[in-house]
């Protein structure tokens, strides 16, 4: 049973989070309990889980590294899913590309035409078209994403150029506080305790606690 148990609830929680990820190019779990029947009371005291390219509701990430203690688990309409739980090991990474194509889709930036998000090693930027009394203006932001709570982290700018145009000191501060948007984790397959960002050259890394 020691042996036994764990690898089929492995495989059975393999086999619902890939009918839950939209995409996932490889999805791995590998859990372990001990003793072996607690799995069957919905208790997993250890958790890896590993994926490239995973789609989760609109979400695009490159890679996908996880490790997990004291997870809940619990069948619902025949599904297995994850009720509780924290992360002891977190890498998620993210390209430039797949940001923008999530941003993209984002309500909130839709003030912008030509939208496009560069990452860079120690700052982000934004660079976009907005229409201004009749007059298309580009502008630049600048900021960084930080952590905000536990699953969300946010993006919060401190520079912001204007070109080709005079705007109200007062008008400009509103552009910053309005393009201050979230990346909620909270729809994961996994709770998560995000800790750390950071940025390299055309990817982004959210991480929890590293070993």
């Amino acid at each position: 049973m020691q042996f036994y148990l764990p690898q089929s609830i492995s495989q059975r929680l393999t086999s619902t989070l890939k009918e839950e990820v939209d995409k996932s190019d490889r999805l791995e779990v590998d859990i372990d309990s001990f003793p072996a029947i607690e799995l069957l009371l919905g208790r997993v005291d250890n958790l890896k889980f590993s994926a490239d390219n995973l789609i989760i509701d609109s979400l695009p990430i490159s890679n996908f590294e996880g490790e997990f203690k004291d997870l809940r688990v619990k069948k619902v309409d025949g599904q297995w899913l994850v009720t509780g739980g924290e992360n002891t090991y977190l890498n998620l990474k993210f390209s430039e590309e797949e940001l923008n194509q999530y941003l993209a889709s984002r309500e909130e930036l839709d003030i912008f035409d030509k939208f496009k998000m560069e990452l860079l090693k120690n700052k982000v930027m934004m660079v976009g078209d907005i229409q201004f009394f009749n007059a298309t203006v580009n502008i630049q932001l600048a900021g960084n994403f930080v952590v905000k709570d536990k699953d969300t982290i946010v993006f919060s700018s401190d520079e912001l150029a204007v070109q080709n145009i005079i705007i109200p000191k007062s008008l400009i501060e509103q552009l910053k506080d309005k393009l201050q948007f979230e990346i909620d984790f909270a729809d994961l397959p996994f709770p998560v305790k995000i800790e750390q960002v950071k940025l390299e050259e055309d990817s982004l890394e959210i991480l929890g606690e590293n070993k």
